[in-house]
């Protein structure tokens, strides 16, 4: 069992690093709560996942600072850690194919402290949440959300098949989960917590707006304008419409293979000769 372990660590990619991680402190919550039923009474002092949830209670929050990064990977109930778990994998293994593995891990910390931050915010903003402030906050279900929301920006047109519904573009999926946590906003008796997955989704929006302007300054933009072009510039050297037109079409080509190859398996998959090409004749030079 260690050895099959180790392998997943080390030929997973980060998202599995991620869920073993998840997988291991929700065996040792569960052996904790185990050892309380025993008669482990110091424990007991350990509330909210033994001390690794966070809470909106600035004064908990305080003496236990940890729990801004340990509460993303925790979970108590086997429900809610299986179905973070599944989501996990599933959403992972797609961001990871779109940017990598670094940035997995970025998106997945940076969403579940926009979670946290967004949730505190709320419950301190709203009169009637104020009483929630002790509850503990545990879970990676903002982070994982962020993970799937920026995947989803950057490919909305993606499809996967969904069980009785057949395939279903990314875009259509992310626009779904947003409007069920708007929708049980109302109805959920920890509000909050859905407050939290709305604010990693814009987490993941706006982290996937910039990683995809940072990554390709302008060229989409610039493509697109060169394409629409009514009238030809004059090439600096002497040749004939006929010459510059096909030189021109050929770029054009070699530029859409690199996006289409981009928008598959991600910018860093480019060689440094396309990169460099990309980055010369990408502005419709």
């Amino acid at each position: 069992m260690l050895t099959i372990i180790k392998t997943w660590w080390l030929t997973g990619g980060m998202s599995i690093r991620i869920l073993l991680i998840n997988a291991l402190t929700f065996l040792l919550i569960t052996l904790a709560s185990l050892s309380l039923t025993l008669g482990a009474d110091f424990l007991a002092e350990f509330k909210g996942a033994y001390g690794l949830a966070a809470y909106a209670d600035f004064g908990l929050m305080l003496r236990r600072p940890w729990a801004v990064l340990t509460h993303m990977f925790a979970h108590e109930s086997p429900t809610h850690f299986a179905m973070n778990a599944m989501m996990l994998y599933w959403a992972g293994a797609m961001f990871q194919q779109q940017w990598g593995e670094k940035k997995l891990l970025q998106l997945y910390i940076f969403g579940g402290l926009a979670g946290l931050l967004i949730y505190t915010a709320a419950l301190h903003s709203v009169p009637a949440w104020a009483t929630m402030q002790n509850r503990p906050v545990l879970g990676a279900s903002a982070a994982v959300l962020a993970l799937f929301v920026a995947t989803a920006t950057a490919t909305p047109n993606k499809k996967i098949a969904m069980p009785l519904l057949g395939a279903v573009e990314l875009r259509w999926l992310a626009i779904a989960f947003v409007v069920l946590d708007l929708v049980y906003l109302g109805a959920s008796e920890d509000p909050g917590g859905k407050v939290g997955h709305l604010g990693a989704a814009l987490m993941g929006f706006v982290w996937a707006q910039l990683q995809l302007r940072t990554q390709n300054p302008g060229v989409r933009r610039a493509h697109r304008s060169d394409r629409s072009r009514t009238t030809m510039r004059v090439h600096r050297r002497s040749e004939s419409d006929d010459d510059f037109n096909a030189r021109r079409k050929q770029k054009l080509d070699r530029i859409d293979r690199i996006l289409d190859k981009i928008s598959s398996d991600g910018y860093d998959s480019l060689s440094k000769e396309q990169k460099s090409f990309l980055f010369k004749h990408g502005g419709g030079q």
